[in-house]
């Protein structure tokens, strides 16, 4: 709790910390693309959030100069598509915003800037759902499980690579990406990271590599949001597990549920910056040709699954 209130913006924002800055922006910018992805569009909308974005946007600028980052990018794109949409409305309503929206689209305009960063991209329904496609969904979901025999092939870092590419996909509150990989490859390394995880005995020396999920807590605002972390880092972790399956590499997922003094060690172990938040272990190597995995049955779905009227 304390470290959450210390770290996250629930209690002090400052402007001045790049992480927290940036999350910001990416909270902002995103209230303008989740408005125009609405089945109606009002013509004018969010000028209480366009302002802060325009204010996040000048602080990006005179903190980093940074114009190729994704966040100044995709906020550009955003303002720019926002633009575009509230045109003369905006201007008559508010020739404030509007003309301080213009000097800063006009003022950072660059011929490289990729306007698909943001705003909103229009896909077409034979895209979203096809049988072939879930075909490979089911077959993808169902082969995968928990491996805990790994060949001593070694995976190498682009696979890595390309696994945490596709994982980034992964869905997190007002697009924050909160997560972070961290992954060890030395047996020495591996060995001091697993000695704390209790539920890798017998196989955990057998991977190839070890991998820390973590969640920035610096990218959160409220006291509300205090299990976000765990959340959107959760998801992107079973992202990525799917990923490495599709690639043809196993993994296991390990527990960190760990009390406060034993959470402390392995951070020091892990070398975590104060505002990190471990969330979970993943385990992985390739798989030898046969081998043996739990079968792991399921509940019914009648167990967990329950349709709702609330008004009987």
């Amino acid at each position: 709790m304390v470290r959450y209130i210390r770290y996250s913006s629930s209690v002090y924002y400052s402007p001045h910390d790049l992480k927290r800055l940036e999350a910001a922006l990416f909270f902002y910018y995103h209230k303008i693309e989740k408005a125009l992805s609405l089945p109606i569009v009002k013509p004018l909308f969010g000028l209480g959030y366009i302002e802060n974005t325009l204010k996040l946007v000048e602080q990006w600028v005179q903190l980093t100069g940074d114009y190729d980052a994704v966040v100044f990018r995709g906020a550009y794109s955003a303002l720019v598509s926002y633009k575009s949409h509230v045109g003369q409305s905006l201007q008559k309503s508010n020739p404030k915003i509007y003309e301080r929206l213009e000097q800063l689209i006009f003022e950072y305009e660059r011929p490289d800037i990729d306007l698909n960063l943001g705003g909103t991209l229009e896909i077409h329904n034979e895209n979203l759902t096809t049988n072939n496609r879930i075909q490979k969904f089911e077959e993808l979901i169902r082969q995968r499980h928990s491996v805990r025999v790994f060949t001593e092939k070694h995976i190498p870092d682009e696979e890595i690579y390309n696994a945490v590419k596709l994982a980034q996909h992964t869905p997190s509150v007002c697009n924050r990406q909160c997560w972070h990989v961290h992954v060890f490859t030395s047996d020495k390394d591996k060995t001091k990271i697993l000695q704390h995880q209790n539920g890798n005995r017998g196989f955990g020396h057998l991977a190839d590599r070890v991998l820390l999920i973590t969640a920035d807590l610096k990218c959160f605002f409220t006291s509300g949001e205090r299990q976000q972390p765990s959340i959107d880092a959760g998801m992107f972790a079973m992202s990525l597990i799917l990923s490495f399956e599709a690639m043809g590499i196993a993994s296991c997922c390990l527990n960190l549920n760990l009390n406060a003094g034993k959470e402390s060690a392995f951070r020091k172990t892990a070398l975590l910056s104060k505002w990190e938040k471990p969330i979970m272990l993943i385990v992985i190597g390739y798989p030898p040709k046969s081998l043996k995995v739990a079968v792991s049955a399921r509940k019914s779905i009648e167990s967990l699954l329950s349709f709702r009227d609330l008004n009987n």
